[in-house]
């Protein structure tokens, strides 16, 4: 592909041939469709996009609808429809955009207390609505996905051998000894020190 020839994203997300000069660079269709996708539910103004891709929101409407095909208000609502699609399809489950930003926010914030609405608030859902959704595409409620995450970090640490059970139990989020113990156990069915034992 010739330097000035830009790739072409289509409104389904497929990649189609190359765009004419005075599209969208890579980097700006990358940015911008992402940006879509992450707040697919939410009215996103024309400038917010346009700052995105450094460019005024008139240059940028242009350049976009070279390298999208359509103008971004018509891209915005396709994404829109293809996530109800989505939805529906797997019954009321989260969009993959929803499960990797709550799982990454748990995965972050392990050792922490996150509240419901919080992570409700990330996925754009009224917390019962959530709390639902969550449990159709993770198998399980938040709270218990997050108490897996929090020993599988445990496990983790268990393995360096320098490291105290107490000092695990307070680095993954418990605030003594015998509450962490009684987590690890409910979960795998054994003590953190017996677990520990059997990695040799």
């Amino acid at each position: 592909m010739l330097a000035h020839e830009l790739v072409r994203i289509n409104g389904d997300g497929g990649v189609g041939g190359p765009v004419s000069r005075g599209g969208l660079a890579p980097w700006q269709q990358k940015r911008v469709a992402a940006y879509i996708e992450e707040r697919v539910a939410d009215d996103i103004p024309l400038a917010t996009l346009a700052e995105l891709a450094r460019l005024s929101p008139y240059h940028f409407s242009r350049s976009f609808k070279r390298s999208f095909g359509m103008p971004p208000h018509r891209y915005h609502a396709n994404r829109r429809i293809e996530w109800a699609k989505h939805l529906l399809a797997n019954r009321g489950g989260l969009a993959p955009w929803q499960q990797k930003r709550v799982a990454a926010y748990i995965e972050e914030r392990v050792a922490n207390d996150i509240p419901l609405a919080t992570l409700a608030e990330l996925a754009r859902l009224s917390p019962y609505h959530f709390c639902r959704s969550f449990k159709r595409s993770f198998g399980m409620p938040p709270h218990r996905y997050h108490a897996i995450r929090r020993i599988e970090r445990a496990k983790q640490l268990l393995a360096d051998r320098q490291l105290s059970v107490t000092t695990i139990a307070l680095d993954v989020g418990f605030s003594d000894t015998s509450r962490f113990s009684a987590a690890f156990h409910r979960l795998t069915g054994q003590t953190p020190s017996c677990y520990r034992r059997n990695l040799d």
